[in-house]
This record gives structure tokens, sequence and C-alpha cells, in this order.
């Protein structure tokens, strides 16, 4: 797994920690993610987690096996994941990600970014939106 120094843990976090070995056949898993686009094809058998068709942010992800397994060599890699990585990674369609269905940690925000070198405050504004989206995809599903 990959997790950045900022992120922290929301309430619900240990719930979705003790599913994660639950859930087969993705590449990742995003624990801090937003400006989500949930996947239409929901293949999962599982309403603890949602396939994303793409994300931001790349502070928490939880790699499986079958994700490196899709690539042979450094140059496969490189030719599927350009610059930016973390845009290039999370927005690739042959990429199997998902999220749970509430979010369970976020980055800090109101900072200055030291990758993007610019300030985090907006970060807020997209975590609330991305709750939002999951609270009505969850509620879609007549889950409480």
């Amino acid at each position: 797994d990959l997790m950045e120094d900022d992120v922290y843990k929301l309430n619900n976090f240990d719930k979705y920690w003790n599913l994660i070995l639950d859930i087969k056949n993705v590449d990742y898993i995003t624990l801090d993610c937003f400006f989500i686009k949930i996947s239409k094809n929901q293949n999962l058998n599982n309403n603890n987690f949602v396939l994303l068709d793409k994300h931001n942010q790349t502070g928490f992800i939880i790699y499986f096996k079958q994700f490196f397994d899709k690539f042979n060599s450094i140059e496969h890699i490189n030719s599927i994941i350009k610059e930016p990585i973390d845009l290039s990674l999370t927005h690739n369609k042959k990429i199997i990600k998902a999220t749970p269905i509430e979010q369970i940690c976020i980055q800090k925000y109101n900072k200055i970014s030291s990758t993007a070198n610019n300030n985090t405050n907006s970060y807020g504004k997209h975590y609330s939106e991305t709750k939002k989206i999951l609270k009505k995809y969850k509620k879609s599903l007549k889950i409480d």
C-alpha cells in the first residue's frame, strides 16, 4: 500500500479496513479520493465498496497483486502510466479501482502542497462533494 504522511482516518475507517481483503478482482482500493466518477458496471458483489471509472487523489491507495501482474516490464508500465502519474493512473480505464461506499480518510488541507506547490484549501469542498456522491449512491442501493 501507499499512504502519504498527511492522510488521516475518519470514524468509520476500521469497519472498512477490516473488509478490504474481501474485495476481489480489483487492481487497487483508494481510500481518500475525490472528483470521483462511479462506474456504471458494478460487479464487486459487495455493497461496502464501489467501482470507480476515475478519481483524483492518491494519498492512500492499497494495491493488489493483480495490479502488478498487469505489467511485464518497466517499459510496459511506462507505456500505460504517463505524467502526471496520479491522473494517468487514476483515470486509466484499464486499471480497476474501488473505494469504500463512505469516506474513511482524507488528506489534511488548508496547507501548501509540497508536491503540487499550491494551497489545498479547496480539498475540503472536494471531499464534501465526494461524500454527497457516495451518500447518494449508497441511498440508491437502499443501504442504511
